[in-house]
């Protein structure tokens, strides 16, 4: 997957930039077109940056599946806030190891 905003729902972001709820994650389409030269498969879209998986309940998974997030994880917002802060470039992708909605 490749995430092309991220949702920030931890603390570490709002340390580098004003608060607003999402980031927009600056190489996502860099990474979506060596994705794409290499034959490898992707999807690209929104996640969900949360500092604890405790957060993670059916109400929060539900509103933000709504809202378009097809991922979760707790390192993107913060280290795109702070690439940005400091200069400097990320290239993110994610693999799956599971999926939190699938039916089987």
């Amino acid at each position: 997957m490749v995430p092309t905003e991220a949702y920030r729902d931890e603390g570490t972001s709002y340390h580098y930039a004003a608060a607003s709820d999402y980031i927009t994650i600056k190489n996502a389409a860099v990474v979506a077109s060596f994705l794409r030269e290499q034959g490898i498969p992707y999807v690209e879209g929104k996640t969900w940056t949360t500092d604890s998986f405790y957060r993670e309940t059916v109400n929060n998974f539900k509103k933000h599946k709504a809202d378009g997030c097809i991922s979760v994880e707790m390192e993107c917002a913060a280290l795109q806030v702070m690439c940005d802060f400091r200069g400097l470039q990320l290239y993110t992708f994610f693999t799956s190891g599971d999926l939190l909605d699938a039916p089987e």
